[in-house]
C-alpha cells in the first residue's frame, strides 16, 4: 500500500493511527519508523502507566525502538479512549432545531463539559495550548446531523472571547495539521520530548484486574486457519512469482485465487479477527472465508 501511494500520488504518509490494537509492541515501532512513519497515534496503554504518564505530562515521548541510532518516532497517547464519554448531544442521531430554547441549553452544557474536559487533559502533553480530543466511537457519524450537532458546538464556543475563563478555539482537523501545529508551539516554547526505549505496552489492561491476554490463545481452530491459509497463500505466491520470472504466463484462475486469498489474508490480521474477539458468528464466517479462498487456489 505504501508502495502503491508513493509510485502512483508520490505520497508518503507521515502518522500512523493505532487507536484499538490492544498493546502496543517494539516491534511494531521499529517497523514504523523505517517505513518512514514520523509519528505514531495509540489509545490501549495500561490504566496506570496512562495515569501516571498524564500525571507526568509524557503523553507524548520519543520512542527509539531498541536504541535504534538512526531511526525514532514520536509516540502519542490520547487522553481519553477514542469514544470519549463527553458532550453526548454532539453524537445525537435526531435533526434539531436549535432556536429551541431548550436545545440551546441542552447543547451549551454539553460544549461546557467537553471543553473543562479538554481543558483537563493538557497537563499531559508538553504542548498544552495545542490538544486533539477524538470524538465517537464504533458505528458513530453514520448520519450527516452528527457533523451538524458538532459544528454547531464548535461554532458556539468559538463565538465566545473567552470560554469558562479560557480563550479556546475548536476546529475539525486531520493528524497531519495538527501534529504541525504541535511542532511549531514545541519549538515556541523551546521544550524537549523525553526519550525513551526498550520498552513495549503489553500487558494491556483498561482497570484494575482487566489484563486484555486472553485473545492471544483464544478461538485456537480460528487461529489456526488462518495460519494454514498463510502458508497456502506463500505458496501460491511463490509458484506464481516462480512463473512470471521464467516468463511463463500464469492461468487467470492462479492469479485471482492468490489475489483473493491475500485479500483475506490481510482481513484477518484485524485487531478484532486473528485475536478472536469477535462473536462467534463473526469469527465463523472468517474461518469459512479462509478456507473457501484457500481451497480455491488449491484447486
Amino acid at each position: 500500500g505504501l508502495h502503491f501511494l508513493k509510485t502512483e500520488s508520490n505520497i508518503q504518509p507521515q502518522t500512523a493511527w493505532q487507536i484499538d490494537p490492544f498493546g502496543h509492541s517494539s516491534t511494531n515501532a521499529y517497523i514504523m519508523s523505517h517505513l518512514g512513519f514520523k509519528q505514531i497515534v495509540i489509545d490501549r496503554i495500561n490504566h496506570q502507566e496512562h495515569a501516571d504518564r498524564m500525571q507526568r505530562g509524557e503523553m507524548a515521548f520519543i520512542y527509539k525502538p531498541y536504541n535504534d541510532i538512526e531511526r525514532d518516532i514520536l509516540f502519542h497517547v490520547t487522553p481519553f479512549h477514542y469514544g470519549a464519554p463527553v458532550c453526548n448531544w454532539c453524537l445525537g442521531r435526531e435533526e434539531f432545531d436549535i432556536n429551541n430554547k431548550d436545545v440551546q441549553r441542552t447543547m451549551q452544557k454539553e460544549a461546557e463539559v467537553l471543553v473543562k474536559e479538554v481543558m483537563k487533559s493538557r497537563q499531559g502533553y508538553k504542548t498544552p495550548n495545542v490538544m486533539m480530543h477524538l470524538l465517537g466511537g464504533d458505528f458513530q457519524y453514520m448520519r450527516g446531523v452528527q457533523f451538524k450537532r458538532l459544528k454547531t458546538v464548535i461554532e458556539y464556543v468559538n463565538a465566545k472571547e473567552v470560554f469558562n475563563g479560557e480563550k479556546v478555539k475548536l476546529m475539525f482537523s486531520t493528524p497531519e495539521k495538527y501534529f504541525n501545529a504541535v511542532e511549531q508551539e514545541r519549538t515556541r516554547m523551546k521544550v524537549e520530548y523525553t526519550v525513551q526505549s526498550e520498552i513495549d505496552f503489553f500487558t494491556y489492561a483498561d482497570k484494575e484486574y482487566s489484563y486484555w491476554s486472553g485473545y492471544f490463545t483464544s478461538r485456537p481452530y480460528l487461529k489456526g486457519v488462518i495460519r494454514e491459509g498463510a502458508n497456502m497463500l506463500l505458496s501460491g505466491s511463490t509458484i506464481l512469482s516462480d512463473m512470471l520470472l521464467k516468463g511463463v504466463t500464469p492461468d487467470n484462475k492462479l492469479i485471482k485465487s492468490v489475489e483473493q486469498l491475500s485479500g483475506t489474508i490481510a482481513n484477518m490480521q484485524h485487531h478484532d479477527a486473528v485475536t478472536g474477539t469477535s462473536n462467534e458468528r463473526v469469527s465463523n464466517n472468517f474461518i469459512k472465508e479462509t478456507q473457501d479462498n484457500a481451497e480455491q487456489l488449491v484447486n
